[in-house]
């Protein structure tokens, strides 16, 4: 007895353009900017539902975040695969083998005593070819011994020898892990109602600002050498401030508590920071800019003979994550600003850092202008697991945002003092200790704070005098406390 498979009853009142505008609708394809839309839909007009709605859009990010991390990877193991699959077939030649061949023409064969070997090494060989479907009078005449050592002869006269592009998995996962980010990033500030005069998370410009001259004739020194390191806030403060964010004062922190508009908009809620400074969540995109525009502040303070010229340039995680999905990053609104705009002298910085999120965590990476030469700063190098996996997404996104820097440099500077060919690549130990993922991002700050283009001047340890947890206790007082 057949069962009938029950039909799909769609309500009469409901059309095709209602399914499809719908965003449950079974025939849309969702994403962060749908989820973000309905949000904004759901809680306008009050205040409450409209804080509750970034706290949601986070979370979803992370899940959505986590999914292409599973998809990623699986896409990887299944390439990998079928390399493996390939290999097993590859030396497998169906067509030699119809003609009556005991080996295929194509091969390089190591007997050159054979009889066959001999016959075809006399002829010219075809090394690209298209395959031919004989019909069944041909494989008979082909068979026969008369015809063993005869030339192939092929229906194409002309062969167009072109060698298919070998698709990198590793460059692959970078960039769609990239993507994410930054369609993470963006759902997050994707609002009706935008501000004037104002640049968002990855806005565009057409054209490029006018070029300057890189005219300075030598680079800032160190504030190691100098002794224009910022202070600490006092012990005393760090330990009261840190007493009175642990405890159970969410209503205190169920606001907007930081919001910055240069280079772009930045938008933080003191809840994610005190759960990713004081709690076991990893540091995100967005906290990470506050920190590094914090810092920077403090750099600039630290000054004491020209707050004009400083010895590094942090680059915010906007610039490496737009480079790492492949968009033009020389007309990224936020990236013209920090670089062409900058209120300093970006020509007399020494050294550049920029923070990296990948697949497996935070690093930084450091270009010395004067010794041409990249740092690549891993939390994670003391860990053996998955090194070599490491390593080779480090090689990959370094090339990539290399020449992310220098295209910026070359369109908005003329004459830049250094070129970007021939750069050294150095992966010093920063660390003894192994790490975890979620601990890079506290680590990868820890890294551009205190090193000095050859060493840590400031051990990175978990077991120290001066452990991580600290650091996030001084970044928070200042971030909260000394910022004007």
């Amino acid at each position: 007895m057949k069962q009938r498979t029950p039909e799909l009853v769609v309500p009469a009142t409901t059309t095709r353009a209602d399914s499809l505008g719908d965003a449950r609708s079974a025939y849309h394809s969702l994403g962060p900017r749908d989820f973000a839309n309905h949000l904004r839909r759901s809680c306008h007009g009050d205040p409450v539902l409209e804080e509750l709605s970034l706290m949601l859009k986070q979370q979803n990010a992370k899940c959505t975040l986590s999914m292409s991390l599973l998809r990623s990877r699986m896409q990887a193991d299944m390439l990998s695969f079928a390399d493996r699959i390939v290999s097993l077939v590859r030396d497998r030649c169906r067509c030699c083998e119809k003609r009556g061949r005991s080996k295929c023409i194509s091969l390089n064969w190591s007997d050159k005593s054979s009889e066959d070997a001999q016959g075809i090494e006399q002829k010219a060989l075809w090394t690209v070819a298209r395959r031919l479907e004989m019909s069944d009078e041909e494989d008979l005449k082909m068979g026969s011994p008369e015809h063993l050592d005869a030339a192939p002869v092929y229906d194409n006269p002309v062969v167009d020898n072109q060698v298919m592009e070998e698709r990198n998995p590793t460059l692959d996962i970078i960039g769609l892990y990239a993507q994410v980010i930054v369609d993470t990033v963006r759902s997050l500030y994707d609002t009706a109602e935008e501000e004037p005069n104002v640049v968002y998370f990855g806005n565009m410009e057409a054209t490029l600002p006018k070029r300057k001259y890189a005219m300075s004739a030598s680079f800032a020194r160190s504030p190691w050498l100098s002794g224009c390191l910022p202070q600490p806030p006092p012990i005393s403060l760090v330990n009261k401030f840190s007493t009175w964010i642990s405890r159970d004062n969410d209503s205190d922190l169920d606001s907007l508590w930081f919001e910055h508009k240069f280079p772009r908009m930045l938008r933080v809620n003191a809840v994610c920071v005190k759960q990713q400074f004081f709690g076991a969540h990893p540091l995100d995109h967005e906290v990470a800019v506050l920190a590094l525009r914090r810092f920077n502040q403090l750099d600039v303070e630290a000054q004491a003979v020209s707050k004009y010229l400083l010895w590094r340039e942090v680059l915010e995680p906007d610039f490496s994550t737009h480079a790492l999905a492949g968009e033009k990053v020389a007309h990224i609104k936020a990236v013209q600003l920090q670089i062409a705009h900058a209120h300093h002298d970006i020509t007399a910085c020494q050294t550049f850092y920029t923070p990296v999120i990948l697949d497996h965590g935070w690093a930084a990476y450091m270009w010395d202008m004067i010794r041409k030469e990249i740092h690549i700063l891993d939390p994670l190098c003391a860990q053996p697991v998955g090194a070599e996996k490491r390593h080779a997404t480090h090689q990959e996104a370094v090339s990539q945002i290399h020449e992310a820097l220098f295209s910026c440099l070359n369109e908005f500077f003329a004459r830049w003092h250094c070129t970007s060919d021939r750069w050294k690549r150095k992966s010093p130990k920063i660390t003894r200790e192994v790490f975890t993922r979620d601990e890079s991002g506290m680590c990868m700050l820890h890294a551009i704070r205190h090193y000095d283009g050859e060493k840590m001047t400031w051990p990175l340890t978990k077991v120290s005098a001066f452990p991580i947890r600290t650091l996030c206790c001084n970044l928070c007082c200042s971030l909260f406390v000394l910022s004007v």
